[in-house]
């Protein structure tokens, strides 16, 4: 590892490229960035949440292992309503973890409504984070499952009669909201197609909120370390199929990802917990590792291969 790498957004698909697509300009070139997918992995919001614990925890580990990452933003609805119990671990480790649920909060309590919608991932929407967090509102929370969409938008359907269809059964119910959150990072690159089926409603995205608060509260961590040069090519890493993270990044959200290296995570002691070497086309690379690179204790997860789900 030449140097540490500064900042790392997490995400199980390419959904988190929403938070990330907003940090990089607001940053400027001050930090480096790396990007994290863990398709190779169930789908988060398919994972209870004592393993969804464990897995983030391995991840977060891992790559603050490896790549000598301190922060962490965890671009992922479902991965984000276990975060809490994880704080002390990150914090006892020397890590400022972050995820996207705060931002979403604070985006609907700065919002005047009289009813607003939050449409996420089934993990997302019954953990009730936001009508609880919120109760204290004069205005109506309503959350609605939207489970089929990120992985619609995943396999490039972003506009078709599937999606459209989709939309219209999940939003009915939401026709008279005021505000509508998007409590998945999948989400905006479907917003004008939102949009559509709930005209006139203000569509709240906490991927901005996030990439203003890591830019407000933690650029003075990495002020007086060595900057890369402006323009430098950040890391993007997957778990998954590489040519999959790379079509679905430029189909969704527009992402041309030239070179995409395959990282897996596992347990500690298990052969798993290695980057494989990889000879694929498209500039696609790898990292040679040993298991011990990773941390001691590393909790055993068993990846498996999966259909997409927030």
């Amino acid at each position: 590892m030449k140097r540490p790498v500064d900042l790392a957004v997490l995400d199980w698909g390419i959904g988190g490229l929403s938070v990330y697509n907003a940090l990089e300009p607001a940053l400027g070139g001050e930090c480096s960035i790396l990007y994290f997918s863990d398709a190779g992995a169930t789908p988060y919001g398919k994972l209870g949440p004592a393993v969804l614990k464990q897995r983030l925890l391995a991840v977060v580990l891992a790559l603050a292992e490896k790549y000598g990452v301190r922060h962490f933003v965890i671009a992922c609805n479902a991965a984000s309503t276990v975060l809490p119990g994880l704080q002390v671990a990150f914090q006892k480790r020397g890590l400022l973890v972050t995820g996207v649920i705060d931002r979403g909060v604070e985006l609907l309590a700065a919002t005047p409504f009289r009813r607003a919608g939050v449409i996420g991932g089934r993990r997302t929407i019954l953990s009730r984070v936001f009508p609880t967090r919120l109760r204290t509102s004069k205005g109506q929370v309503v959350g609605r499952i939207a489970q089929p969409l990120s992985a619609m938008i995943e396999r490039g359907e972003l506009d078709s009669e599937r999606m459209h269809a989709t939309l219209s059964t999940t939003l009915r119910p939401l026709q008279t909201c005021d505000a509508l959150l998007l409590a998945c990072t999948h989400y905006p690159a479907i917003a004008v197609q939102i949009s559509r089926h709930l005209p006139g409603c203000r569509l709240l995205d906490p991927a901005g909120a996030t990439a203003e608060y890591v830019v407000r509260h933690w650029r003075s961590h990495w002020e007086n370390s060595a900057r890369p040069p402006r323009g430098s090519a950040h890391i993007f890493l997957t778990s998954g199929d590489t040519a999959e993270m790379r079509r679905a990044a430029a189909a969704a959200f527009g992402n041309r990802l030239a070179r995409i290296g395959r990282l897996e995570i596992g347990a500690a002691t298990a052969p798993a917990a290695r980057v494989k070497i990889s000879s694929r086309p498209g500039g696609d690379f790898s990292f040679p590792a040993k298991d011990e690179n990773l941390p001691a204790g590393l909790p055993t997860v068993v990846m498996t291969e999966s259909s997409p789900s927030t």
